[in-house]
Formats: C-alpha cells, sequence, structure tokens
C-alpha cells in the first residue's frame, strides 16, 4: 500500500506541479481525484484537470483612445473546449477543435469572445426580462445563419479587437480593446452581458472588475443564471 501511494503522489506531483502532499488527508483526496478522472470519459477529464473554473475580467476606461482595455485571466483548456463545443453545436459535421497554439486561434477566439462578453444599449425602459428575451432571438437567428452579418454592424453593442495574450502558471492572459456603443445615459441603459465559458463548463463562474473615469471601481459576478448585469452610469 505505501509503494502504491508513493507512486500515485509522484505522477500527481510531475502532472499537477504540486511540491509535495503533507498528510494522509491530502493522500485521500488526491487518490478520489485521481480515480475521478479515471471514470470520467477521457475528453471531460482531461478538460477538468484544474479544481475550478473561474474567468477573472478587468475592464479601465481608456479616456484618449475612448475605448475599454479588457483582460482576461482563464483557462486555457475551459477556452479551447468551449470553442470547440459551439462550432459542434453548430455544424456537427465539421468536427473542428481549436488550441491557443493555432495560428487562427486569436481570430477564432475573437470571434467566439465577441459573442458571449459584450456591453448593449437598450432604453430605460428595457427590463432585464426583456433584454434577455431578445439577446436568445439573437443568438437564435447567428446560429441558424451561421455568423452574424458583419456587412450591418450592431451599433447597440460592443465590439472587440484582439491587443495579444500570454500564458503564466497554467492560466492565459488574453487582451483586447472594446469600443462601447455610444449611449445617452439620460435616455438609455447600458448592460454588461458576461456568458464565456457558461454553456459549456460545469460551476463556471465569471467576476468583471470595472474601472471607470467619473466613478470609484467596482465589481461584477457572473454565473449561468446570472448572465446579464446593468453597467450603470459609466466612463
Amino acid at each position: 500500500m505505501n509503494e502504491t501511494k508513493l507512486t500515485i503522489a509522484n505522477s500527481l506531483q510531475n502532472h499537477f506541479g504540486m511540491a509535495r502532499v503533507r498528510s494522509d488527508c491530502q493522500w485521500l483526496v488526491l487518490f478520489c481525484f485521481l480515480l475521478a478522472g479515471i471514470t470520467t470519459p477521457m475528453s471531460s477529464a482531461v478538460a477538468y484537470v484544474h479544481p475550478f473554473h473561474l474567468c477573472v475580467g478587468q475592464m479601465t476606461w481608456n479616456s484618449q483612445t475612448e475605448r475599454w482595455e479588457v483582460s482576461l485571466r482563464l483557462h486555457p483548456q475551459d477556452l479551447e473546449l468551449a470553442m470547440t463545443r459551439e462550432v459542434a453545436l453548430a455544424n456537427p459535421s465539421i468536427g473542428q477543435k481549436f488550441s491557443v497554439e493555432d495560428q487562427d486561434f486569436p481570430v477564432n477566439a475573437t470571434l467566439y469572445i465577441n459573442q458571449h462578453l459584450f456591453l448593449r444599449r437598450t432604453t430605460l425602459a428595457t427590463t432585464l426580462t426583456e433584454l434577455t428575451a431578445n439577446l436568445q432571438t439573437e443568438a437564435s437567428e447567428v446560429t441558424n445563419s451561421g455568423a452574424a452579418d458583419k456587412s450591418q454592424p450592431d451599433t447597440n453593442r460592443s465590439q472587440l479587437k484582439w491587443i495579444g495574450m500570454e500564458q503564466e502558471k497554467g492560466w492565459l492572459w488574453i487582451h483586447m480593446e472594446m469600443e462601447s456603443p455610444v449611449y445617452n445615459i439620460e435616455k438609455e441603459k447600458l448592460w454588461m452581458v458576461n456568458e464565456l465559458l457558461l454553456d459549456h463548463v460545469p460551476r463556471q463562474e465569471n467576476t468583471m472588475s470595472v474601472d471607470p473615469i467619473h466613478q470609484s471601481k467596482f465589481s461584477m459576478q457572473f454565473k449561468k443564471d446570472q448572465r446579464i448585469r446593468e453597467l450603470g452610469r459609466t466612463r
């Protein structure tokens, strides 16, 4: 039994980068985690090797460019999985898989993120329920058509531009620039939609720290049942 424990510990330490295992309780947790990986289908086990799923974002308003500077920190495996499943749902026959190592990953990642992280302008009278229904209708139209009509950009929602990415200790940092829809603070509302990974990664949670120019920095949380938050009067 001791030799079995030692073999399991060495394997886990090499694979997950653990420094060491200190107690019998930790032995049990690690052993159960290993068994879960064995009994889970390989595709799911590979995608969920980390115990939690969190996308941390920050947005800072740049008064010179009049754009939001956006940075996202997330697990690369989660993003690859979400992008792959998104394509599979729209076109099951394609079977395309995505990787951060792909040369065209920035283009494909921008398309995915732009569909699931954006600011949306509405009238003051628009309720959360109404906006949710409208967004579901728009998403269905995009899915059925295969892509959004780029010849007529939606002026009611923001657009993202890729800046770059970097990997750090198992995390992927993505840096982007967001052009916000122009809105009248007195007559319109501005909402944030953040549903990144929520439909494809179990127990996914997203946070966004917003740093506007005319008010204090604040944070918002997003979950599967809470994808839309009113952004308020920013900039």
